[in-house]
């Protein structure tokens, strides 16, 4: 039998030599992590397929009508991750399935970018077909901003792609990815949680569900708080984010629950 399924015949091939093997040798993919191109199709295309200077490649791309561009092998590692992490794994690149969606951005910070239904529609059909090949559970479809939210190495290696205009809900409610309901009931509680012995049962929890909470500098709990937010809360991310709030512990308590339970 086939590694791929009939689907794959829908997808348009344009295998691109920018990746490497996968690591250790015969690691299965777990993650799927979701970006945004920030430039049109034809430069994310030349960008992806090597034509530029950058080192950057991912195993698929989903056009603005959803169509789709086949561009890594699964079986290999594509470049698509960068520094990143997840729940104790640093090497997303090995242990991720990466997406590319095509969407214009004229904002570092991608809050100016739109998503189609075309390409959402395209792309829950993808990871449909993923996730039954490799059995992904739905707490690993991420966004590149879940797993690169803090600083390194002295620069900020924030990532804001796909961005807060993302259609996460619109996904879960799809039978992809989780969307915690409950948080969703009431209005943000924008309420600061300054105790520090509750400041740092957050984090923690945060570091249950799988964030990169081993440097918690306070830049770093502003980015982990933004990046939380940006996908599970996108209404509260012009709320300060300097420190948890009542809003926040909900949040991550309902993922918490929709991951264990």
């Amino acid at each position: 039998m086939s590694l791929y399924s009939a689907f794959m015949e829908k997808i348009i091939d344009f295998i691109t030599e920018k990746y490497t093997p996968r690591q250790p040798a015969g690691t299965v993919p777990s993650f799927i992590i979701i970006h945004g191109t920030e430039v049109d199709e034809q430069e994310s295309l030349a960008i992806l397929r090597g034509q530029t200077e950058y080192d950057a490649s991912c195993h698929y791309m989903i056009a603005e009508d959803g169509r789709i561009f086949y561009l890594v092998d699964e079986k290999n590692r594509a470049w698509h991750a960068g520094k990143s992490f997840w729940g104790g794994e640093a090497d997303m690149n090995s242990h991720s399935i990466g997406i590319e969606m095509v969407s214009v951005s004229k904002s570092a910070k991608f809050d100016d970018n739109v998503y189609t239904p075309e390409q959402l529609d395209a792309l829950a059909e993808l990871i449909a077909d993923i996730k039954t090949r490799y059995d992904i559970p739905d707490w690993h479809i991420l966004g590149h901003r879940d797993i690169a939210p803090i600083y390194r190495d002295t620069e900020p290696h924030y990532r804001y792609d796909p961005g807060v205009s993302f259609p996460w809900r619109e996904l879960a409610e799809k039978g992809h990815g989780i969307w915690p309901l409950k948080a969703h009931e009431q209005p943000w509680d924008e309420m600061p949680v300054t105790d520090e012995d509750s400041q740092k049962t957050f984090f923690d929890a945060m570091g249950h569900f799988g964030y990169d909470t081993r440097d918690l500098s306070p830049e770093n709990r502003t980015g982990l708080i933004r990046a939380l937010r940006i996908h599970y809360a996108p209404e509260a991310v012009g709320y300060d984010a300097s420190v948890p709030t009542k809003g926040d512990w909900l949040l991550i308590k309902e993922l918490l629950k929709e991951k264990l339970f």
